[in-house]
């Protein structure tokens, strides 16, 4: 992916919960899996504010401790 097409915002819609919150994403390190996340202004839903899990969502998009395959007892499935 070209370098240009990581810095650009992304508009999209906050996932967490059913409020449908507007957020604006952008990759900062593409390595580290780093993402800055804002609320768009122009929102109605939300008008640029972010509750706590919306703040948090790009803390979300590291693979480390996520679970990617199906576990029972520790042993994968």
């Amino acid at each position: 992916m070209a370098v240009n097409q990581l810095t650009k915002d992304i508009n999209t819609t906050c996932a967490y919960c059913g409020v449908g919150c507007g957020i604006s994403a952008r990759v900062v390190d593409p390595e580290l899996h780093l993402i800055e996340i804002k609320g768009r202004e122009d929102h109605p839903a939300n008008y640029g504010r972010l509750c706590s899990k919306g703040s948090a969502l790009g803390e979300t998009v590291s693979l480390d401790g996520r679970l990617l395959y199906p576990k029972v007892h520790g042993r994968l499935v």
